[in-house]
């Protein structure tokens, strides 16, 4: 076990942080590991654009510089590859003096020990690296290697002729053509996971004429092109290829799945508009999404017979493919609407894709896709339910209760919001289908399938840690295909753990049993990348006071590769401490603490309040002081400036989000004052989005702060609850009933609720200055909530600037924009707190 801190490799400095020294500090981006894991790739990327490639072996110190390079890649473990701003690519030897550039370059494609380059001419040159022989082809529009990298489909226009033709990677000088045409071109290839097929469709949009396409499947080992056609009678009427997800071919090559979205799916409004209260969505929802009658839905081709069909039915449109295809879950969109809940409940059927026939297996199941995961091959649907996990077994239909008997909770126990609490998570399937991997509160469980076994792995419970799996496999279910994570049994797996508060971090190895510390420390570990033919990964470490370190860890080795942000150590810098405080409730709470940079215990400090439900995890956390921050704070940037800043954790009573924000707040405030100088004259508080709402209420309750910053905030819980959230076109209801706002009744029925936690019943009692800020273009908070407060402290004369930036929604996106909010915020702290000048665009307008 290694007990790393990531302690400075440089002493402290004693130089000041100024803004126009910011852009020195960049990002680690597109870090990588070889094969065997004896070299690494990382970037350094900074805001001015002028980023850096690094090439480092994970042996010896040895490390190479690329400015402005990306895109790197490792060929095998002899080769590295990466582009540059000029479109040029370079190979480089890992081992020997091998160089290779080519220019003009748009993209590459590595392939065993082939690599294809893409010319921005069009020409596709394929180079055989271990012979250095070179195959040439012209007019190239599109590629598309094979999962197993030995054939490439590619897609060529000359003269108005369009091909697809098929190369073998080991002979590119004999392409094969499959299809010509003068009318269309051919894109959106996609091969069988095997390789021994691929799927495309020919593009209407470079037609002479407008038609609907057609579907192409070629089968390598029938050595034959399948087509729908043009003419097809089972091809849905007014439905067209969707975007996204991409096509995909069942793992017995017999189907092709595809998602077909209506052609004029949103409605054209009617005038006047016609808003039932008896619709079961609301008319914005149906106007960006259509009507459900018009829904995007799953299709399946069938090549061999012609036969193209809905996965779904008439009224059960909606489908989601289990593992193997072989089955589909179908439901109703349209069913228990209108919902209290952002996803509405679904009635779930079990359908047999090749007899048709279907069950209902979950009746009234909770929305959330991530309750709900596929076995590998589709043999079990694993659901968590009522605080349970469970498995439906498709071959015998039976529902086994996997969790049930355990002495154990798997749902979040501090959940606070109204409704069933979730459940604390699920990590993978095994690579056989034959366990589940799920989290209670501390521990990782391995249950099995058919009920039969549970074990517990970890023994955080005992020691107080929350163990979790790092899984590199890809995310659940993408799109309409319900695949599910594996976790790789056989093979040694990484574990993250830390303890509640986020003080501890720490990094296992679990291998047959047997679980070894690898990391431990008082900072955040990270999980970066793993190496694919080796027990090797790429861990960052970082602390407030210390940029992140890149660590190679090997088995149970762990050495340290680069220190990021070196400079860093030139100048003075704060450290963070957890503050303990308890609330009125009698609940002990902690917050993240960050000291200013010339801390004196001697002298007073001012202090910034950063609001927003539980916020532990910023302890650790390593920020980049940056002008560039998308809603204006940058806790750097105020500690650097002579701020103590403060990040407190809130808990919620339900039927009270404000009050309870004002209690926690209050307690974490009085605890940091009575421990630390800081100036209690001299206090803000911030907060975005629900902590603008806190910021909102909690000024308008107490005279604890000299200045504060509201961004996007609710004021009004009535007219928010009577509104449209326009981003997804739902009553903004469910933000009460079941969500953030923790309301779980309706203002009819407890309107006591929503009067004493709205900012604006107690805007008369507001002393603190305020600066509020919205994006005037906002669809997740409406700008109106902010604008309504504004009016009311300017009725009675209260002070407050209101930012209104064209636009911009939620968050601010333009950099120039960006630069100014977080430099009004830093001026109006310095204004209030630190009695600097008063700004200039504070002043009252003279016309």
């Amino acid at each position: 076990m290694v007990a790393f801190c990531s302690c400075p490799f440089f002493g402290q400095g004693q130089e000041s942080l100024e803004p126009d020294k910011y852009e020195q500090w960049g990002t680690f981006s597109q870090v990588n590991i070889s094969p065997k894991g004896d070299w690494m790739t990382f970037s350094v990327d900074h805001t001015s654009g002028m980023d850096t490639l690094y090439l480092a072996s994970t042996v010896i110190p040895k490390r190479f510089a690329f400015p402005k390079a990306h895109f790197p890649a490792f060929i095998n473990d002899t080769l590295f590859c990466y582009l540059d701003n000029d479109h040029a690519v370079h190979l480089t030897g890992l081992t020997g003096n091998y160089s290779y550039s080519r220019r003009d370059i748009n993209t590459y494609v590595v392939a065993g020990r082939h690599i294809l380059l893409h010319k921005q001419t069009g020409e596709l040159i394929v180079v055989n690296l271990h012979t250095g022989q070179e195959y040439s082809t012209a007019n190239v529009s599109s590629i598309s290697l094979s999962p197993d990298k030995s054939k490439l489909v590619i897609s060529t226009v000359h003269d108005s002729i369009y091909k697809v033709c098929l190369l073998d990677i080991d002979k590119p000088d004999k392409p094969r053509l499959l299809l010509s045409s003068t009318a269309n071109a051919y894109l959106n290839f996609v091969w069988h996971k095997d390789s021994g097929a691929f799927v495309f469709k020919d593009d209407t949009n470079s037609a002479a004429s407008a038609r609907d396409y057609s579907l192409y499947f070629y089968s390598l080992t029938e050595d034959r092109l399948y087509s729908t056609g043009t003419t097809n009678m089972n091809w849905p009427e007014n439905f067209d290829l969707a975007a996204y997800p991409e096509l995909l071919v069942s793992d017995d090559r017999s189907t092709v799945f595809m998602l077909l979205a209506h052609k004029s799916n949103k409605i054209k409004p009617p005038t006047p508009q016609i808003w039932n209260a008896y619709d079961k969505v609301l008319y914005p929802y149906k106007k960006a999404n259509g009507s459900f009658s018009s829904y995007s839905r799953l299709y399946l081709w069938k090549p061999h017979s012609g036969n193209i069909a809905s996965v779904g039915d008439q009224c059960r449109t909606g489908a989601l493919l289990l593992d193997g295809q072989l089955q589909a879950l179908i439901y109703d969109p349209s069913e228990n609407r209108p919902a209290l809940k952002y996803y509405a409940d679904r009635d779930l059927y079990i359908k047999d894709l090749k007899t048709g026939k279907y069950d209902l297996v979950l009746p009234r199941f909770e929305g959330r896709q991530e309750n709900l995961v596929c076995s590998p091959e589709g043999r079990y649907i694993a659901y968590y339910k009522d605080g349970n996990w469970w498995t439906y077994s498709i071959t015998s239909g039976r529902h086994i209760n996997l969790t049930g008997k355990l002495d154990s909770e798997f749902s979040d126990q501090e959940y606070d919001r109204p409704g069933s609490k979730p459940a604390y998570g699920y990590a993978g399937w095994s690579f056989d289908g034959v366990s589940l991997f799920v989290y209670d509160r501390y521990d990782v469980w391995e249950l099995a399938a058919n009920g039969k076994k549970a074990q517990r792995l970890t023994s955080g419970s005992e020691e107080g840690l929350i163990f979790r799996i790092h899984n590199f496999d890809s995310p659940i279910g993408e799109g309409y295909n319900l695949r599910s994570r594996i976790i790789d049994t056989q093979a040694p797996l990484f574990l993250t753990a830390g303890t509640e508060d986020n003080a501890v971090s720490k990094v296992f190895r679990y291998y047959k049993g047997i679980i070894d510390e690898i990391l431990s420390g008082n900072e955040k570990f990270s999980i970066l990348c793993r190496a694919a033919n080796a027990h090797s990964y790429i861990v960052a470490a970082e602390r407030y006071d210390s940029p992140p370190t890149l660590l190679h860890v090997d088995n149970k080795k762990c050495n340290a590769i680069l220190q990021g942000n070196t400079h860093h150590y030139k100048y003075r810098w704060g450290k963070s401490e957890l503050i303990d405080y308890t609330n009125s409730a009698g609940q002990l709470l902690k917050g993240s603490l960050f000291f200013p940079i010339d801390y004196q215990p001697e002298k007073k400090y001012p202090m910034v309040v950063h609001i927003y439900e539980r916020q532990t995890h910023h302890l650790h956390s390593y920020t980049n002081p940056s002008l560039y921050n998308a809603a204006g704070f940058n806790k750097a940037n105020f500690t650097g400036n002579g701020y103590f800043v403060y990040y407190p954790d809130i808990t919620y009573e339900e039927n009270a989000p404000g009050i309870s924000a004002l209690d926690c707040v209050t307690a974490a405030v009085k605890a940091v004052i009575a421990k630390y100088p800081v100036s209690s004259d001299k206090i803000g508080l911030i907060g975005h989005s629900f902590g603008g709402y806190e910021t909102n209420y909690i000024i308008s309750r107490s005279d604890m702060f000299a200045a504060a910053v509201s961004g996007n905030g609710i004021s009004d819980l009535v007219s928010c609850y009577y509104s449209v959230g326009w981003s997804y076109g739902l009553p903004n209801t469910w933000r009460f009933e079941s969500d953030q706002f923790r309301i779980a009744q309706t203002p009819f029925d407890n309107s006591e609720a929503y009067q004493d936690n709205s900012p604006i019943s107690f805007v008369r009692d507001v002393s603190t200055p305020l600066l509020s800020w919205i994006g005037e273009n906002d669809t997740q908070v409406n700008p109106i909530q902010t604008i309504e407060y504004h009016i009311a402290l300017r009725r009675l004369g209260k002070e407050n600037i209101m930012l209104v930036y064209p636009d911009e929604g939620h968050v601010l996106v333009n950099p120039t924009n960006q630069i100014d909010l977080t430099s009004k915020i830093m001026q109006w702290f310095d204004y209030l707190l630190k009695s600097d000048s008063k700004p200039c665009w504070v002043k009252p307008a003279e016309d």
